[in-house]
């Protein structure tokens, strides 16, 4: 990945290409955003680019090839940590058991979310995490002299996920780094990172990407007309991996949307042999796709809300979604949209907690039934 690959941060792009041609990029970061915005491009480009020796005095006879092979990710000095699913043996679980994966889903798009990495793992209902083992291979991996005479690069990518010895190990790391070493820490929550580790590193906050960007990155991908490139980039809430999730014929989001209409159809009639089949088929999913559905429908509750004042920026609806709201959001009001709202944010934390999901998702459409009001 280079700077000039990365979609619609050509600022922040710039900056980070200049602090590391004049050999001033801390050895510690955090890049941190909403998802898609083009936080773990950026790490890979200055990888990329500390890798090929951009800085004066550290260019090599081989920068060329170090660079290509950092641009491939199978530069031996450019080191991944990221959450995994628990393989079934003794043996430790470690980020280097899924590197093939890793790399096919780089070099597929490095705009991928933690749902997507989790279908490369063919992970279903196992919540994937950085174990406790891995503290061991990030301090021997980063201990080790540079493999070709340059700087050492480690990204750890979804660090929120981290078991807690691990992350107290990594803050050590942080705090007294091996020479010529940098940590990239790519994070879509960093509150929920240490504070000891947030105070260490220094804050790349990535922006979203801006509507004209993600238009225009569209309509020379797939080929889209301005009106509808325009019209997708505004739903995708600048976040370039939500634009190709929309373009993509298997999103998640019309699944969503079809569960959404057949709960909310269900509970306007009081169908509770079906709401309870209903419930059954979300107690199915894997548990990260029930809070992705519950957070798809909070979105989709909170934009009928808005869809009732009628202001069109206001709202970031599909045209399904839209035809669907011209009856339905009659029913979102300022009666019941704050409970819908956290009857939805219950059942997530519930969700997350492990709870039985039969019985969180059947108690979830007992309650839209008493909400579901017409104005």
């Amino acid at each position: 990945m280079k700077f000039r690959e990365v979609i619609g941060q050509q600022e922040l792009a710039g900056q980070l290409e200049r602090l590391a041609c004049e050999g001033r990029i801390p050895h510690a970061m955090l890049f941190t955003g909403i998802v898609g915005c083009g936080k773990l491009p950026l790490a890979l480009a200055l990888a990329q680019a500390l890798l090929a020796g951009v800085a004066p005095g550290e260019r090599m006879g081989n920068s060329e090839q170090s660079g290509d092979l950092a641009d491939r990710y199978i530069h031996p000095d450019l080191h991944f940590v990221f959450p995994v699913k628990k393989l079934k043996q003794t043996a430790p679980t470690l980020s280097d058991a899924y590197i093939k994966e890793w790399r096919k889903e780089l070099e597929r798009s490095p705009y991928f979310d933690f749902n997507d990495w989790m279908l490369a793992m063919d992970c279903d209902r196992e919540q994937p995490l950085i174990y406790e083992a891995e503290s061991a291979e990030i301090i021997a991996k980063l201990s080790m002299k540079s493999s070709m005479g340059g700087r050492k690069v480690m990204i750890v990518v979804w660090p929120e996920r981290m078991n807690d010895v691990c992350a107290n190990k990594l803050l050590k790391l942080i705090e007294e780094p091996p020479s010529m070493t940098h940590i990239f820490l790519v994070s879509d929550n960093h509150d929920r990172l240490l504070s000891t580790i947030l105070s260490r590193t220094q804050i790349v906050r990535v922006p979203p990407v801006d509507d004209y960007q993600v238009a225009v990155m569209l309509a020379q991908r797939f080929g889209l007309d301005e009106r509808r490139a325009l019209e997708t980039a505004h739903l995708a809430k600048g976040s370039i991996t939500n634009a190709l999730h929309l373009m993509s014929a298997d999103s998640e989001d019309k699944l969503f949307f079809d569960l959404f209409v057949l709960l909310m159809r269900k509970a306007y009639v009081r169908g509770i042999r079906d709401l309870r089949d209903w419930a059954f088929q979300m107690a199915d999913m894997s548990r990260e796709r029930q809070k992705a559905f519950l957070q798809y429908a909070g979105r989709y509750v909170r934009e009928n809300f808005m869809f009732n004042f009628g202001e069109r920026d206001l709202t970031y609806l599909s045209r399904e979604e839209k035809e669907f709201s011209q009856k339905f959001a009659q029913f979102i009001n300022e009666q019941n949209v704050i409970p819908l709202m956290r009857e939805l944010e219950t059942a997530e934390r519930d969700i997350t907690q492990n709870v039985n999901s039969k019985m969180v998702f059947f108690d979830l459409a007992m309650q839209i039934i008493v909400l579901l009001i017409r104005k």
